[in-house]
Parts: C-alpha cells; sequence; structure tokens
C-alpha cells in the first residue's frame, strides 16, 4: 500500500471501529517506515517488540467497553 494512502488512512470519523482500524494503520505505517530506517542506519528493527505491542492492542481492542482490567 502507498506510504501516502496508508498516511491518510491514519485519521478516522471517530467511528469506534475506524479508529481502531487507524491505529492498526498507523502502526503499520510506523513499522513499515521504521524498517527502511533501521536498515538504512544498520539497526536491528525490534520485532519482537512490535509483535508483543501488536497483540497488546488486539488484545484491548476486544475488551469490553466495561473492562476495569486489561489482563
Amino acid at each position: 500500500m502507498n506510504e501516502f494512502v496508508q498516511y491518510k488512512e491514519t485519521y478516522s470519523d471517530g467511528n469506534y471501529d475506524n479508529v481502531w482500524n487507524s491505529i492498526f494503520v498507523t502502526c503499520e505505517l510506523f513499522r513499515t517506515l521504521a524498517k527502511d530506517v533501521a536498515e538504512y542506519f544498520m539497526y536491528t528493527y525490534p520485532i519482537d517488540d512490535d509483535t508483543n505491542m501488536t497483540e497488546y492492542l488486539k488484545h484491548v481492542r476486544k475488551l469490553p467497553v466495561d473492562a476495569k482490567e486489561i489482563y
């Protein structure tokens, strides 16, 4: 997906599901750009941190609206 298209999709209309979708698009855009920057500067992109953070967000998204705890 084109980075500019992804950037535009980081903005939502305030709808609950669309806000979550924009969060995940933002993560994907960050991941794409961060990997390029890491490669350019010969750093290792922390894919494990990325994966853990993404799984955490997926977990939070599935929580009921009235959740008092995350885990």
